[in-house]
C-alpha cells in the first residue's frame, strides 16, 4: 500500500527535520524543502496530485506560507494544506483558513 505524502515546508532547517521525523514516524512518506519557491519547484515538476498534504510555516523568508497557500489555491484549490507557526494571531489564522488551509497549527 502506497503511503500518504506530505511536502513540508520551512526555512528552520532544524525544525523542518523534526516536522519530517514525526511525520514518517506516523507512517508518511515526506519530501521537504526550505522556501515557498523551491516549494512551487517541486509542485510544478511532479505535479500536486503527487502529494496528499502540504505543510507550510508561515513566516518565511521571500515567500511567506500564506503567499504559497494563495498561489496553490490557484493551481489546485484540492490540494490539502496546513500551516504551522508559533504566532498567536488570530487574524494569521483567519487569513489562512479563508485562503484554503485545512487546518492552522501553532
Amino acid at each position: 500500500m502506497k503511503k500518504p505524502r506530505i511536502l513540508a515546508v520551512d526555512d528552520d532547517l532544524f525544525g523542518l527535520q523534526i516536522l519530517k521525523n514525526g511525520l514518517q514516524d506516523l507512517g508518511y512518506e515526506v519530501v521537504t524543502c526550505n522556501s515557498g519557491y523551491k516549494a512551487q519547484e517541486i509542485l510544478e515538476k511532479e505535479g500536486t496530485v503527487s502529494f496528499d498534504c502540504l505543510v507550510s510555516d508561515h513566516h518565511m523568508p521571500e515567500m511567506s506560507g500564506l503567499e504559497l497557500l494563495k498561489w496553490l489555491s490557484e493551481k489546485d484549490p484540492n490540494l490539502a494544506t496546513i500551516i504551522v507557526t508559533a504566532e498567536h494571531e488570530k487574524e494569521l489564522v483567519q487569513s489562512s483558513l479563508r485562503g484554503g488551509a485545512v487546518d492552522f497549527l501553532e
